[in-house]
């Protein structure tokens, strides 16, 4: 009797599952979560015969280890591009309440939502806060 990483090991070379780059290496993951026993019965996202992006969201809905581990991965990583994007939507710490006088909105001058911070919209007019860009 194999343990369960032979048995792996053994469908992956069955299978020529051992790409790991681009879409092939898509194909073959899901190709063995499939495998596994996650059949997505809507089969979306049909990439071949054998691999459905469905089958994948299946297993990581059932596994959130691995979720954790992709979460890790990323971490790990010193992607400049990634850093770039995150940058552009993760929030200041900053109320937008604290950035201009008296608390009000330079667009409308209606009072700002004390829980409002930079890139939040005015409640009354809809300007965003953006101090550091267009408000000075």
């Amino acid at each position: 009797m194999r343990d369960f990483p032979e048995l792996v090991d053994a469908y992956m070379d069955q299978e020529n599952l051992y790409r790991v780059e681009g879409r092939r290496g898509v194909e073959n993951l899901c190709t063995l979560v499939s495998a596994l026993g996650y059949k997505d019965p809507m089969y979306f996202g049909q990439l071949t015969s054998k691999a459905c992006l469905g089958d994948l969201v299946c297993f990581l809905e059932d596994n959130s280890g691995a979720i954790k581990a992709i979460y890790s991965w990323i971490q790990d990583r010193e992607v400049s591009e990634w850093k770039e994007a995150l940058e552009e939507v993760v929030k200041s710490n900053k109320l937008a309440i604290d950035q201009y006088p008296d608390g009000l909105c330079p667009n409308c001058a209606e009072e700002i939502n004390p829980e409002s911070h930079r890139g939040d919209g005015c409640d009354n007019c809809g300007h965003v806060f953006n101090w550091d860009d267009d408000d000075g």
